[in-house]
């Protein structure tokens, strides 16, 4: 919800005032340069693999892809994807979508996701998420990299390298 006057913050107050006691709520600042745009910036193993302009299709504030937000690829500038890069490195997330606002003076973060939506990057950067974490994972992991097996097959035999053997559970009596 953005407050732009007296009334919407009022609003808001009322809104606070009944919600339960120990709610949580987030509050960011308001970012006039960024108004209805973002770049979502997927960061896989220390590596800014692919980036998204989103933008408000109402011309709300928010751009987000859920609420109606279009999606298109960005171009990104190198400060913008060391930024992003650094943000997943400082938070110990080997894939992480970081969500990045324009202001003024350059960039701001506005969120680190650990487990990032990817459905509109997939679409609008032509780029298969899963299979570049599952990849960079291998070679993180120092998994063979096998491209005839199946990504089903491939999965399942480096669960089983990074967890070892597993016994079978028995029935209870």
């Amino acid at each position: 919800m953005l407050c732009s006057n007296r009334e919407q913050f009022n609003d808001l107050a009322s809104l606070l005032d009944g919600a339960k006691p120990g709610a949580d709520f987030i509050f960011q600042q308001y970012i006039a340069e960024s108004h209805g745009r973002d770049v979502r910036v997927l960061v896989i193993d220390g590596k800014a693999v692919a980036a998204m302009e989103r933008r408000s299709a109402d011309g709300g504030f928010k751009a987000n892809i859920s609420l109606g937000g279009v999606a298109s690829p960005f171009e990104l500038p190198q400060p913008m994807a060391d930024l992003a890069v650094r943000v997943a490195d400082v938070l110990g997330l080997d894939v992480a979508g970081v969500d990045i606002l324009f202001d003024t003076h350059g960039y701001r973060v506005c969120e680190a996701n650990s487990s990032p939506g990817f459905q509109g990057l997939e679409k609008a950067c032509k780029v298969n998420v899963p299979e570049e974490i599952f990849r960079a994972m291998e070679r993180k992991h120092g998994l063979p990299d096998r491209p005839q097996r199946s990504l089903w097959r491939r999965l399942t035999r480096a669960l089983g390298a990074l967890l070892g053997p597993q016994q079978p559970h028995s029935a209870d009596p």
